[in-house]
C-alpha cells in the first residue's frame, strides 16, 4: 500500500501514524482518480468518506499506537471538522473520558450546513455555490435566477448528507469508542474553529467570535537545490513556469490526448524555463527547457525571483504560496474547493482559469500566454497588480494569525463550559421551522383565517 511518513516537524511537534496492512482493504483509492478528472463538485459525494473514515477507525482499533492516543489526556484536542467520522469520535470520547478540551480546524470556507451547527446566519445563494461545478467557475452573478436555484437545491441535499447520512456514521464510530458521537454534539463540544481559509480571498460574509482565522500568513523560503537553481537562472530564460496540480490528482487515468497536448504547448515555450511536478506515463521527445520532478520545493521555487507563472490546480496551501510569493497564477481545478477557489481568482483579477473536462491546445497556449504577457495578473516587474493589492490585504493584521491562533488554544484550555454563553452563537439551537419563520407563517395564517372568520 503506498504511504508516506509525515517525517519529522520539528519544534516540538511530535506525530504518530498507525499504518494498515496491505490486506486491510478501503475503498478511498479505488475511485478518487476518476472522481478529480471526469465528476463534479456535489454533496451527494460527501457520505462516502464518513463511510471510510469509520472503515479506517476500524482497522486502528487493535493498533497500539493508536490505543496510546487514546490513553493520553490532551488538554486540548483540535480536529479537522471535513469528513469527521473517525477523529470527531476520537475527540468526543477524550472528552468524555479526560475533559479535553474541544476546537475544530478548517481548511476550507464554511459550508451552509457547518455555518448552521455554529448558529452562523448566511444566505447560500449572494456567494458562490460551495459546491461550484467546473463550468460555473468562469464568472458568478447574484442575479443569476438559475444559479440561485441550483446553489439553493445543493443546500438541500446537503442538509440530509450532512445531518442525516453522514450522521450515521458518527454515530456508528461513537459506538466503536463506546462513547456518542453526533455533528451536533462535536459542534457542541467545539468551544472554536482555527480557520486557515483567508477571510480577504471570498467575498464579505458572517462570522462569528469562535472564528479564529490563523491561516493568512507567509512561510519563508529556503534556497534552491543547485540543479534547480542552475536550471532557472538560465540567463537566456525570460522566466520560469513552475506547473504542479498537488499530489492526488493522478495523470495514469488521464485522457492521454490531455498529456499529449500539454506537453506540446511546454515543449513550443522555448523562450521559459518550466519545471513540472508531474508523476503519470513516460513522455518522450521532451525538449531540455521541461524539467521533470516527482516532488519539488514549491515555495521556494515561487519565491524565486525567476519564477513568474504558477500553473496549479487551485488547492488552498497552492493559493497562499502563489499570493505570498506575488506570482501570477493559471488554474486548473480539479475538485473539491478548487472550482470555488478558482471562481474567486478569476474575480478578484488575480489569475486565470482552465475547466478540466474542455482542455485544448489552443486554450492551454492562449490562456498561458495572456498571464504571463499580462501584468494586472502579478508579474514581479509591476509594482501594482491585483496580486500584490490582495497580498498587502493578506498579510495586514492588527495581530500575527499564529500568535493569536497559540493565545485562542491557550484560552481554550482554560474555558469550562460554563464559558459557552459567551462563545456560543444561540442561533444554533434554532430549527430549519423557526429559522424560516414557519412557524410564525403558519400563526399568522390561521390568526387571519380566525379574524376573517
Amino acid at each position: 500500500m503506498a504511504r508516506k511518513s509525515l517525517g519529522p516537524l520539528g519544534r516540538g511537534v511530535h506525530s504518530f501514524e498507525t499504518v494498515l496492512s496491505a490486506d486491510q482493504k478501503t475503498n478511498d483509492m479505488m475511485s478518487v482518480d476518476k472522481v478529480f478528472w471526469f465528476l463534479e463538485m456535489a454533496p451527494e459525494m460527501f457520505e462516502s468518506p464518513h463511510r471510510i473514515g469509520l472503515e479506517y477507525l476500524g482497522f486502528c482499533l487493535e493498533d497500539e499506537v493508536f490505543r496510546k492516543i487514546m490513553r493520553t489526556p490532551y488538554d486540548l484536542v483540535i480536529l479537522d471538522e471535513m469528513f469527521s467520522t473517525a477523529q470527531g469520535s476520537m475527540a468526543l470520547k477524550m472528552r468524555k473520558e479526560f475533559g479535553s478540551k474541544v476546537a475544530t480546524f478548517t481548511t476550507t470556507d464554511l459550508s451552509s450546513a457547518f455555518s448552521m451547527h455554529r448558529g452562523i446566519s448566511r444566505n447560500p445563494v449572494i456567494s458562490p455555490n460551495y459546491y461550484t461545478k467546473g463550468y460555473d467557475m468562469q464568472s458568478f452573478d447574484v442575479r443569476d435566477f438559475w444559479g440561485r436555484l441550483k446553489t439553493i437545491r445543493d443546500v438541500i441535499v446537503e442538509q440530509y448528507v450532512i445531518n442525516i447520512a453522514a450522521n450515521n456514521w458518527l454515530m456508528k464510530a461513537g459506538e466503536l469508542l463506546n462513547t456518542s458521537s453526533s455533528y451536533w454534539e462535536l459542534f457542541e463540544a467545539s468551544y472554536g474553529t482555527f480557520m486557515d481559509f483567508p477571510s480577504r480571498y471570498a467575498y464579505p460574509a458572517s462570522y462569528s467570535s469562535s472564528i479564529i482565522h490563523v491561516g493568512e500568513h507567509c512561510q519563508e523560503p529556503n534556497e534552491l537545490p543547485s540543479d534547480l537553481r542552475e536550471f532557472v537562472e538560465d540567463p537566456s530564460s525570460k522566466g520560469t513556469i513552475y506547473i504542479a496540480f498537488g499530489s492526488i490528482v493522478s495523470w495514469g487515468v488521464s485522457p492521454p490526448e490531455v498529456i499529449a497536448m500539454f506537453f506540446d504547448v511546454l515543449n513550443s515555450l522555448t523562450s521559459y524555463r518550466i519545471i513540472f511536478s508531474y508523476g503519470g506515463p513516460e513522455v518522450k521527445d521532451l525538449k531540455s527547457h521541461v524539467k521533470i520532478v516527482a516532488w519539488a520545493p514549491q515555495n521556494d521555487i515561487l519565491s524565486h525571483n525567476k519564477t513568474i507563472l504558477f500553473f496549479t490546480h487551485g488547492g488552498l496551501k497552492s493559493i497562499k504560496e502563489g499570493i505570498c510569493s506575488n506570482t501570477a497564477m493559471l488554474f486548473l481545478p480539479f475538485f473539491a474547493d478548487q472550482p470555488r477557489n478558482a471562481l474567486f481568482a478569476r474575480e478578484l483579477g488575480i489569475a486565470e482559469v482552465i475547466y478540466k473536462k474542455n482542455i485544448t491546445r489552443e486554450e492551454l497556449s492562449f490562456k498561458i500566454n495572456a498571464v504571463l504577457t499580462d501584468p494586472s495578473y502579478g508579474l514581479r516587474t509591476q509594482k501594482v497588480s491585483f496580486s500584490s493589492i490582495l497580498r498587502r490585504q493578506y498579510l495586514d493584521h492588527v495581530a500575527d494569525p499564529l500568535d493569536y491562533g497559540y493565545r485562542w488554544a491557550m484560552r481554550f484550555i482554560k474555558l469550562t463550559d460554563h464559558h459557552k454563553v459567551y462563545y456560543k452563537n444561540r442561533g444554533r439551537l434554532l430549527s430549519w421551522v423557526s429559522f424560516l419563520y414557519l412557524d410564525a407563517s403558519v400563526g399568522l395564517s390561521l390568526l387571519c383565517v380566525m379574524i376573517s372568520g
